[in-house]
């Protein structure tokens, strides 16, 4: 198993200096495995599973996707001051064009993983409302948003109706209708590749906000937990269990 040593933070993004984890992975079980560390000596620690516990388990795996976007658009923002600094709007590239299927790539997992966050997942059981991220004055981010969620449904993780896709069936004629050469039937495909730099840092506030928001989110439902913790068992009896 490969071995990673991780910083321990807290609820608010701190370092914990005294412990740090050491993560592996066990790929016969898909398993990760972490034990937490102090000055060698492993730390006693305890798997919380109450509801309590899942709700907030939730919501910390949707601000590591939504750390995880604001990562892809850093990187997008790199990549486009670079090879796209002209332009203003949406880029129709050519099937063949390396720097732009990157930034494609970028930008359909920021959709996606985005997007994530505000849909209903089995798995995490929590989703975000656009009630709590956008108070009525966040009119700019909040339309921002909804042109994302648009995206997500109609051109990325569906085929529905978009402007950033389209297709056009085309019979192509010889122009001497004598000349004895047949209809060449083609067609025109086309797709957004990527967008401008404009827009990313655009969206880069977007989901900065929202991260914001999450991050209010996660404190409040861990301090909420701490407390039903420690209401329901005493610091001894926590200290005997995390050792059976």
């Amino acid at each position: 198993m490969n071995k990673l040593n991780r910083r321990l933070l807290d609820l608010n993004g701190q370092d914990s200096p005294a412990i740090t984890s050491e993560v592996y992975y066990d790929p016969d079980t898909n398993e990760t495995i972490v034990d937490y560390k102090t000055g060698g000596i492993t730390c006693p620690s305890i798997k919380l599973t109450s509801a309590q516990a899942k709700v907030f388990s939730g919501y910390s795996l949707v601000r590591k996707d939504l750390k995880f976007c604001i990562k892809l658009l850093k990187l997008a923002l790199d990549y486009a001051r670079k090879y796209f600094p002209e332009g203003s709007q949406s880029f129709v590239r050519d099937e063949f064009d390396t720097e732009a299927d990157i930034l494609k790539s970028l930008y359909i997992s920021l959709v996606v993983t985005y997007g994530k966050c505000f849909t209903q997942a089995k798995g995490r059981k929590v989703k975000l409302e656009l009630s709590e991220m956008f108070k009525k004055e966040d009119t700019v981010l909040k339309e921002l948003h909804l042109e994302l969620m648009e995206q997500r449904h109609q051109y990325v993780a569906h085929a529905g109706v978009t402007l950033h896709e389209k297709a056009q069936a085309i019979l192509v004629l010889h122009p001497a209708q004598n000349a004895g050469i047949p209809p060449v039937l083609t067609t025109i495909a086309q797709h957004t590749s990527t967008m401008d730099v404009e827009y990313y840092e655009q969206c880069l506030k977007l989901i900065e906000h929202v991260d914001k928001k999450v991050c209010q989110i996660v404190t409040s439902k861990g301090e909420v937990l701490k407390k039903s913790v420690f209401a329901e068992t005493s610091l001894e009896q926590l200290y005997a269990k995390a050792r059976t």
